[in-house]
């Protein structure tokens, strides 16, 4: 992930044979000191190739640079994939309830990791 000058929120993808490899954003989140990765997506020909290893890594080290201590994110319910990779990467749940899914039943867990300092 590269943020283009002027604003650090928006991402560029990674490029693997001139199509976009993944993509993924980082963003401040509300309470002070954390951000929040966002919209993380791995084109599925890329995926166990360590693209989402390097966009999650990209995003961690944004946000250190910019003093955050906290990392989290959302992660749909059932993506056991999803959250093997979250949790190889230090990320546990917080208890905090997610979004409301479509239907308005079910919500999005949201893990969370301390950061280290810069």
């Amino acid at each position: 992930m590269a943020c283009p000058a002027g604003d650090p929120r928006r991402a560029q993808p990674r490029r693997r044979a001139r199509r976009p490899a993944g993509t993924v954003g980082g963003i401040p989140a509300a309470e002070p000191g954390g951000v929040e990765l966002v919209s993380m997506w791995v084109d599925p020909a890329a995926r166990g190739r360590g693209v989402a290893d390097a966009l999650i890594r990209a995003v961690e080290q944004w946000a250190i640079a910019g003093g955050a201590r906290t990392l989290r994110l959302s992660v749909m319910r059932g993506n056991a994939a999803a959250a093997a990779l979250y949790e190889r990467h230090g990320f546990t749940g917080t208890g905090e309830p997610g979004d409301l899914l479509p239907g308005g039943v079910r919500r999005e867990r949201v893990p969370a990791r301390r950061l280290p300092t810069a």
